[in-house]
């Protein structure tokens, strides 16, 4: 029998177990212990509490869960701080809703908190790899429009236009 393989981040992350609050509910706790970290340096159970408008026994319970996957530092009194691999997976979810955030005001053209909200549902469920081509477009479309009149051409286009084609 082979040796069993060790999950990666992400299987491990994705797999969805019982020991888990759920991968959107993880996505959440990680970000948002991501936004309190880099504001305060590190997030107390309050903090994370306040942010997510949720209960502190609720938070207490999934941040041993998120503990336990490796997620988290956390012991109960002390602060809550995210290990590498929680900060990775917080970091690329961040990634993800501003991406996606973007896309819909700029691209779509939709107002701001309905982009948000979209965002923030979305971040969960679509892949990385549809989110690269949502913002390798937006660079491609920023590029055309910076790029689209050369420079000096519009002395020529004055100068084109203020020309007077006879009939013939």
């Amino acid at each position: 029998m082979p040796p069993a393989r060790r999950q990666t981040v992400r299987q491990k992350f994705a797999s969805g177990s019982s020991n888990l609050p759920g991968k959107n509910k993880c996505d959440h706790y990680l970000e948002a212990i991501l936004k309190i970290e880099n504001s305060h340096g590190a997030a107390r159970v309050t903090d994370i509490a306040n942010e997510l408008g949720l209960s502190k026994g609720s938070v207490s319970g999934a941040l041993k869960k998120l503990r336990d996957l490796k997620f988290i530092n956390y012991w109960p009194y002390h602060p809550v701080t995210l290990t590498r691999m929680g900060r990775q997976i917080a970091e690329n979810v961040s990634w993800r809703n501003r991406v996606l955030f973007r896309f819909m005001t700029e691209v779509l053209l939709m107002d701001k908190p309905s982009s948000y909200q979209a965002a923030k549902c979305l971040g969960h469920v679509v892949e990385d790899t549809v989110v690269e081509y949502m913002r390798r477009f937006m660079a491609k479309m920023s590029q055309m429009n910076d790029s689209s009149v050369p420079e000096g051409s519009e002395r020529q286009v004055k100068s084109i236009t203020k020309k007077r084609v006879e009939p013939r």
